[in-house]
């Protein structure tokens, strides 16, 4: 589910303000940083600055902005990376669409996921995975869009719209990098070198895909993973979304039939670029005509 995750809001708020009746607010809202283009991110780093990540528009490109005083009455902005694609029509664009940060001070990182893949888009700078620092310097570090367009190919019996691949939200903690992707229906780990597993994958709900936009360390140290599940509420079928409990110690990435240890990297996603490594090659392994085992999930439940 690619162009769906984003367009459906409009729907929705639609639908909202035709039958939702209009209730007083509660609390002070307040104003951060406006002017933006399609933020679609946010990221706290240990020093309480806020980063902010921007999928760009018709009138701009895709950036990363760092707001250093967000509780500010005039916080300081600068911006981080700028540059970045962008791809879409119609008001909706998608571009860095999720943002995670990760250590302390001069040793902190961020980590960005590019929407969508290189197959879909025709731009190799999509569907990946990359590193900033605080200086501002990229680096590659995998294309998970392409990893997992091959991937749902590989295995196109689990969904009708198969092959699709559209990375959303991206979990980054020490030694491991979690992506989860809204097209493939999948939970990757990233590794450093470049290597991907596919850690889970969530079944379809009654009338779509599952579609997994959001990710959460618990205090137990599994990851929760949150589904959209939208369609189902807008045709009347009732809530429908679901959190997904995933223990990664328990998990088996050779049960997914994952490709081989080889590196997806695709081109940088913008000009300031550390990584010099271009090594883009993959083998797949068969198609399976069976479904993949889902062990390692638990369907949290109220």
């Amino acid at each position: 589910m690619t162009r769906l995750v984003g367009g459906i809001f409009c729907a929705l708020l639609l639908a909202t303000a035709l039958v939702a009746p209009v209730r007083a607010q509660s609390g002070t809202v307040t104003e951060v940083v406006g002017g933006l283009h399609s933020p679609r991110g946010l990221a706290f780093g240990a020093g309480g600055q806020l980063f902010v990540a921007q999928a760009g528009d018709a009138t701009a490109a895709g950036s990363i902005i760092e707001i250093l005083n967000p509780m500010a009455i005039i916080p300081n902005v600068r911006t981080i990376v700028s540059g970045l694609p962008t791809i879409g029509d119609e008001g909706e664009f998608v571009g860095v669409d999720g943002i995670s940060v990760v250590g302390n001070g001069v040793n902190s990182a961020l980590y960005g996921i590019m929407a969508l893949s290189p197959q879909a888009t025709g731009n190799a700078a999509f569907g990946s995975l990359f590193k900033v620092n605080m200086a501002g310097q990229t680096q590659n570090v995998a294309n998970v869009g392409s990893f997992d367009y091959q991937w749902t190919a590989d295995h196109s019996n689990l969904w009708i719209e198969f092959p699709d691949a559209n990375p959303y939200a991206v979990l980054a903690l020490p030694g491991h990098t979690y992506v989860a992707d809204a097209g493939a229906n999948t939970l990757n780990e990233v590794h450093s070198n470049g290597t991907i597993d596919v850690l889970a994958y969530f079944p379809n709900s009654l009338i779509r895909d599952a579609v997994p936009t959001c990710i959460a360390k618990g205090p137990d140290g599994a990851l929760y993973i949150g589904t959209l599940a939208l369609v189902e509420n807008l045709v009347g079928f009732g809530p429908a979304a679901t959190v997904y409990r995933v223990d990664p110690s328990q998990t088996d990435p050779t049960n997914y039939r994952r490709y081989s240890r080889s590196r997806h990297r695709g081109q940088p996603v913008s000009g300031r670029s550390t990584d010099a490594r271009s090594d883009q090659t993959a083998t797949s392994t068969p198609r399976s005509s069976s479904p993949i085992p889902i062990s390692a999930i638990r369907r949290e439940t109220s």
